[in-house]
């Protein structure tokens, strides 16, 4: 073999592991947009029958809306950098790609740890009222616990025993 075509061997060898890698990463990508989506959705139809209306819980929940919407954002971004650096046959396609992909799966992380922290004060404030039904969505005000500050309770009106 001469030297031209044990080079011509190695860039054929090189393009098809770039071209392996370059699909690895794509497909990481639409798996994290697919999750994310799918967390978001799914969430979000069910928000209503879950959701307690207190002020943190559903903040948390917004919270992790955005981070998983962002992780969204950035996978799109990454898989966008993909195709330019494949359209354009760069071969730092790596140093465009991965800080788009590092931050949507940090966001995707994100997103899912706060999501499970409001599934976690949803389910202390279930088992703090001692029942399965979900909270109204108006302040909880309960004599017999201190989930939230008397001051915003709302006022209620004393009620007349009856003789």
């Amino acid at each position: 073999m001469t030297t031209t075509e044990t080079t011509a061997q190695k860039d054929g060898e090189a393009r098809v592991q770039r071209h392996s890698a370059q699909e690895s990463v794509r497909d990481l990508a639409k798996l994290i947009i697919s999750l994310a989506s799918a967390v978001v959705v799914l969430s979000a139809t069910f928000a209503d029958k879950l959701s307690h209306g207190v002020g943190i819980a559903i903040v948390v929940l917004y919270m992790s809306w955005i981070c998983l919407a962002t992780s969204i954002v950035f996978g799109v971004k990454a898989i966008s950098k993909l195709a330019h650096a494949q359209w354009t046959g760069a071969d730092r396609w790596g140093e465009w790609t991965f800080p788009p992909m590092r931050r949507s799966w940090q966001a995707f992380q994100a997103g899912m740890g706060l999501l499970l922290g409001y599934a976690a004060i949803v389910s202390g404030i279930q088992a703090r009222h001692g029942d399965e039904q979900s909270v109204p969505a108006v302040a909880v005000s309960c004599a017999n616990c201190d989930c939230i500050p008397r001051s915003a309770a709302p006022l209620r009106k004393p009620t007349q025993s009856v003789p």
